[in-house]
């Protein structure tokens, strides 16, 4: 089994850095499969606006860790 974590290290010694986007709704499984706390994380549920903000921020190079203003702009609907 390939966890993300080490698809991402595989990728960077072939190709250098690559710009991910980690999701997950279990974040005890993210932490316990090698997860760096630097890599940006999009908890789930999140809405399609959401993850448009999260990928743009990653694609720009400035995302946090945990996208949260990403999370804080989305609202499900009612």
């Amino acid at each position: 089994k390939l966890t993300g974590p080490a698809l991402v290290e595989r990728l960077e010694s072939l190709r250098g850095a690559v710009k991910v986007l980690f999701i997950s709704g279990y974040s005890e499984d993210v932490h316990s499969e090698g997860f760096d706390e630097d890599w940006p994380l999009l908890p789930k549920p999140f809405g399609a606006a959401s993850l448009l903000a999260a990928v743009r921020a990653v694609l720009d190079g400035s995302p946090p860790p945990v996208i949260q203003a990403a999370l804080d702009n989305h609202r499900p609907p009612s």
